[in-house]
């Protein structure tokens, strides 16, 4: 964003990072106390998110043209050569960091036991069967496109002219959003808000140093994809 955000940035910004995140979270947390997820509320439920979230990244993305400002400034461009060796480095610590927690989470029976009690508990949309996939997949797109655009291309974007100085990484454009993205999962529990966080703050950097939003939806659409996988290998375990 070359200019100062303006006043109707600020209202996106509150609406889209905070009222709209803090609504969905509590209904989420409402529903999975209360809703059995069978195979046909799932796939109604990957197919409701989806629409949701194009609907957003389209409206912000529809906004950002309407206010006369260039859309690869919001990432929707090729990486820039300048840092490719810094965004290859960002994407592969990511990816170990990924692989790393994984590693954890599955080190042994009794981890396993745990980690299938927390997806049960938060995360009860996650699919049972590799026939809940082909909307699962879209979801994961979805979500891995559209996040992307809203958390990184819209609002790293807003929070770069705050206390931006030339030769200075913006650190505030890497940590606000960071903030707001993993407290939007705030009902997956704090536990995984902690790691969400780390992996926002890795995925705005990856933004920040290509200048493209590519990378990092391939990577948030196969963290996403891969989460599925190991929830239906988990759950198929336990029966």
């Amino acid at each position: 964003m070359p200019e100062a955000p303006h006043l109707s940035d600020d209202i996106l910004i509150f609406l889209l990072g905070i009222v709209l995140p803090f609504v969905s979270g509590v209904k989420s947390t409402e529903s999975f106390e209360n809703i059995h997820f069978t195979p046909s509320l799932r796939r109604r439920f990957y197919l409701m998110n989806s629409g949701l979230l194009w609907i957003a990244a389209i409206l912000v993305t529809a906004y950002w043209w309407y206010m006369g400002r260039n859309l690869s400034t919001m990432g929707m461009a090729l990486p820039s050569g300048k840092n490719q060796a810094l965004t290859w480095g960002l994407s592969a610590l990511l990816i170990a960091l990924y692989i790393l927690d994984l590693v954890y989470s599955f080190r042994n029976e009794e981890a396993r036991k745990e980690t299938a009690m927390e997806q049960e508990s938060n995360t009860p949309f996650l699919p049972d069967s590799f026939r809940e996939f082909p909307a699962y997949i879209w979801l994961c797109i979805s979500a891995g496109s559209c996040e992307e655009v809203l958390y990184r291309g819209f609002m790293v974007t807003y929070f770069m002219p705050m206390g931006f100085e030339k030769d200075k990484f913006p650190f505030m454009a890497l940590i606000a959003p960071a903030i707001l993205f993993s407290l939007a999962h705030f009902y997956q529990g704090w536990h995984a808000v902690m790691k969400i966080f780390i992996l926002s703050i890795l995925l705005g950097a990856i933004y920040i140093s290509s200048g493209s939003l590519i990378m990092g939806m391939v990577l948030h659409f196969a963290i996403d994809l891969t989460g599925g996988i190991l929830a239906v290998k988990l759950r198929s375990s336990r029966i």
